[in-house]
């Protein structure tokens, strides 16, 4: 079987060759390899015979490690993810809905007004059992040139604007910033962010990819993130406000945090 490089080929390497490292951290929940695997497969199946070839399909939650599966569960699917942010007002979210007719809507709730799976729904009806044997033959049908992600801008000026990406640019991201930073398998990956928001989104993407651990923060805490990065160093991706608060958090030099990824 040819294996296409891609995000989900990554996740079931690591899931094979070492399933019980961490692979999502949040809140005080985490997911190893292994268990991210059988949840991303079992969402897979779940969806499969529900959408059309390269359908485009919204995630809208607050559960990073939600977000996280489905959104490998529609790339390895060829299908394009919408993310749509849980903050924007109900008449934001249903003129973008109007707008762009996807063909689905994955959430912690579904509006009235679209045609959905909650988190809930999803984790009941999914059956593990084939489902990652199928996973793995998805891996060799990946094209990673068809668009996978569509985000969006925050909407502060009006009705947000959208923008998309097909994985190989992200692939070739990866290939470019491993080149500087030399990421290893089991380093932790500080996300302090909504993964509504691109950049953290992309790092938790990047963490799987390397093999990493991404911890998540669902809310950003100066102090806590400093202090989650004392404990374990590894690598921070933030927007400049959020480094501006940890430079001014911390009083004295922080020598455990070696790599950051600034953007936004």
């Amino acid at each position: 079987m040819t294996v296409v490089d891609s995000l989900v080929a990554r996740l079931v390497s690591h899931a094979t060759s070492n399933p019980s490292q961490v692979a999502l951290r949040s809140g005080g929940r985490e997911l190893t390899y292994g268990e991210l695997q059988a949840r991303v497969a079992a969402f897979a199946s779940g969806l499969r015979d529900r959408l059309r070839p390269r359908s485009a399909v919204v995630i809208c939650s607050r559960d990073p490690l939600f977000i996280s599966s489905a959104f490998l569960a529609l790339g390895a699917l060829n299908h394009n993810a919408l993310m749509i942010n849980p903050e924007w007002p109900d008449a934001m979210q249903a003129s973008v809905w109007q707008r762009l007719r996807p063909a689905l809507w994955l959430g912690d709730s579904v509006p009235v007004w679209a045609e959905g799976l909650t988190a809930g729904d999803m984790v009941e009806t999914a059956t593990t059992s084939a489902s990652v044997v199928m996973l793995q033959e998805l891996i060799s049908a990946r094209d990673t040139q068809a668009l996978f992600y569509t985000g969006f801008t925050s909407g502060s000026s009006g009705l947000p604007k959208g923008f998309s990406r097909h994985e190989q640019s992200w692939l070739a991201s990866f290939n470019a910033d491993q080149q500087v930073f030399g990421f290893r398998r089991g380093e932790v990956f500080h996300c302090p962010g909504s993964l509504a928001h691109s950049l953290f989104l992309y790092a938790v993407m990047r963490a799987l990819y390397a093999g990493g651990t991404a911890d998540i923060s669902e809310g950003f805490r100066a102090s806590q993130t400093l202090t989650q990065i004392q404990r374990e160093g590894g690598v921070l991706f933030a927007v400049p406000t959020q480094l501006l608060a940890l430079t001014d958090a911390a009083d004295h030099p922080v020598p455990e945090l070696q790599k950051v990824l600034c953007s936004g």
